[in-house]
């Protein structure tokens, strides 16, 4: 789609200059027998100044990264055949491949982060990266490592 500078913030958010452009969910289910993922994806498509400007946090679209309005089936066209890429890679490589690839990735990576729930912080540390299971590696004021499972993640910049 053009866009160059789009970065993962963990767990599930794509910004653009910082702004938020996308938003992922996935989940596991069991049914029969199988554990499936389902996943849910929120891409700001064509959204304007204007109507990025009622969104509480700051966000982008891929119309004001790219400057091209886009069809929204071009747009699921695309997702797809990248979600397909990365299933490749799952499948060849396991996590480890989807990890480094995160990782060259990350927003903030290096920098302080506060860690909230429910709006309150639980811990304050120097994102360090993402673990084996997914996890967000916090390194701890008194230098330990801890692993976080939930929470949103807020920058001290």
């Amino acid at each position: 789609m053009g866009i160059e500078r789009a970065e993962i913030k963990w767990p599930n958010d794509i910004l653009c200059g910082g702004k938020k452009i996308c938003g992922i969910l996935c989940e596991t289910a069991d049914f029969a027998g199988q554990t499936l993922a389902v996943c849910g994806i929120g891409l700001n498509v064509n959204m304007t100044d204007s109507q990025l400007a009622k969104i509480d946090k700051p966000a982008s679209s891929v119309y004001l990264e790219t400057g091209i309005c886009y069809r929204p089936e071009d747009i699921l066209n695309t997702i797809l055949e990248k979600m397909s890429s990365w299933l490749e890679i799952w499948l060849n490589e396991g996590f480890s491949g989807i990890k480094k690839r995160w990782e060259e990735l990350a927003f903030g990576k290096g920098l302080e982060i506060e860690i909230t729930e429910n709006g309150q912080a639980v811990q304050t540390g120097i994102f360090r990266g993402i673990s084996n299971e997914g996890a967000l590696v916090l390194e701890r004021r008194d230098n330990k490592i801890e692993k976080i499972y939930t929470g949103d993640v807020n920058w001290k910049i």
